[in-house]
């Protein structure tokens, strides 16, 4: 992806849009559950399916669906596998948040390590998605997570490459120091609604 972006790709909808419920593999809707009492500094991760409409396009209803119901079922898993807390689920991509950005970071790294090794297991299926991570005080709104500070997470989302987990400043400066994920060259974003350059980096693991 080229250092700085003329045009960013639309962000997944979690920092514009009213509050969703959470809605399971076949498309009922389900209450979130509560966010934990979580209180100051928070981590945000957002994901987004890379390509999501034109795959179910040509898969077909039923084979998205089952593909749908993998990415989740491997979200999901990462998140209670690293104590993260699911906000909500657009469909195809989630909004998340960790108490540590460290865990944030880990999070997305084998997320996207499991997702490799479930397209290497589907060779018909490459399903690739973009993470962005940002770290800062959000605002509560009922079990919904706003403003920003989650705006920004869903910036760095969506200036990903496929398969990229993209880390702002302030996350690179509260987990460097972990021993098991590390941070690629910084680079400097121009991101749609943010009047101010973003430095961010590529995250991966150690």
């Amino acid at each position: 992806m080229p250092a700085l972006f003329a045009a960013v790709p639309t962000p997944p909808p979690f920092a514009s849009e009213p509050a969703l419920h959470q809605g399971d593999d076949h498309g009922r809707v389900e209450p979130v559950r509560p966010l934990a009492a979580q209180g100051g500094l928070l981590t945000v991760v957002c994901t987004d399916i890379v390509g999501s409409t034109r795959i179910s396009d040509r898969l077909g209803d039923q084979r998205w669906r089952g593909v749908l119901q993998a990415h989740n079922a491997l979200v999901r898993e990462q998140v209670a596998r690293h104590g993260g807390t699911e906000v909500k689920t657009s469909g195809d991509g989630f909004l998340l948040t960790f108490t540590s950005a460290r865990r944030a970071v880990r999070f997305g790294v084998d997320l996207q390590e499991a997702l490799a090794t479930y397209r290497d297991g589907h060779p018909d299926t490459p399903l690739e998605i973009r993470i962005g991570v940002h770290a800062g005080d959000v605002e509560r709104d009922g079990d919904d997570v706003v403003g920003r500070n989650v705006s920004l997470a869903s910036r760095l989302c969506g200036a990903a490459a496929p398969g990229e987990v993209l880390a702002s400043a302030v996350v690179v400066d509260l987990a460097d120091s972990a021993s098991d994920i590390g941070f690629g060259e910084g680079r400097e974003l121009q991101l749609a609604g943010i009047d101010r350059a973003v430095r961010a980096h590529p995250a991966n693991g150690r």
